[in-house]
């Protein structure tokens, strides 16, 4: 215990100045690039073919699988550069995105070539919720009551395969879990399915690509 209390004793000896010093505006503010992690590598590929989902416990009325296949079509194309197709399969279940041998029978004459395809799932719910406002700047001696009210939930959750068509293997898989709450009652479900789209597209696309992040720093000037 003795040693522990040295150790935090001395961190805190070190990191005052610092703080001191950042407090007292004397730093510098720098932007600066971190390279993103490592993507796979998609320089064999020419073409990246897009089949339909697997799709679970569809409920709404709009079409999940068209509005994710033409979401995603566009923004592999524009950030991926390159070729993009839609091949009309449906996977039979979720065993096949192991099964190299039910990949190469359906596409024997691909070539450079990478298989998009996965299974999806959206619920929506409606909850009930206290909210809180937000306190006035100004004292008053009636503190607002939090009040009841109506949200929707929405959550996506979906597994990402890319499939090398040549030999049938999966070479990268993700899982995705995004939720999100409004507080908007007549908030659309489609507006909701676009929006959780949006945030799936960015984690996937920073997975495959290893884009470089934009961070900011701070020096301390002596």
């Amino acid at each position: 215990m003795k040693m522990k209390r040295k150790v935090i004793k001395y961190i805190l000896l070190f990191a005052l100045p610092g703080l001191f010093a950042c407090a007292a505006g004397n730093y510098s503010k720098l932007r600066i690039e971190i390279p993103g992690e490592p993507g796979i590598d998609l320089t064999p590929y020419e073409t990246i073919a897009l089949t339909n989902f697997l799709v679970e416990n569809d409920s709404t009325k709009f079409d999940l699988n068209q509005d994710f296949i033409e979401y995603f079509s566009f923004e592999l194309k524009q950030n991926l550069n390159k070729n993009i197709e839609i091949k009309d399969l449906v996977p039979p279940d979720s065993d096949s995105f192991e099964d190299a041998a039910f990949w190469q029978s359906r596409f024997p004459d691909l070539k450079k070539t990478l298989l998009f395809t996965g299974d999806l799932s959206f619920r929506e719910e409606s909850r009930k919720a206290l909210i809180q406002k937000k306190e006035d700047k100004f004292e008053t001696p009636f503190q607002p009551l939090p009040k009841l009210a109506q949200q929707r939930f929405y959550a996506i959750e979906l597994d990402v395969f890319l499939i090398d068509a040549a030999t049938g293997d999966s070479i990268f898989s993700r899982n995705f879990k995004e939720r999100r709450t409004y507080s908007n009652p007549n908030q659309t479900t489609r507006f909701a399915y676009y929006d959780l789209l949006q945030v799936v597209k960015d984690k996937l696309i920073k997975s495959l690509s290893g884009k470089r992040q934009t961070q900011d720093r701070y020096l301390i000037n002596k």
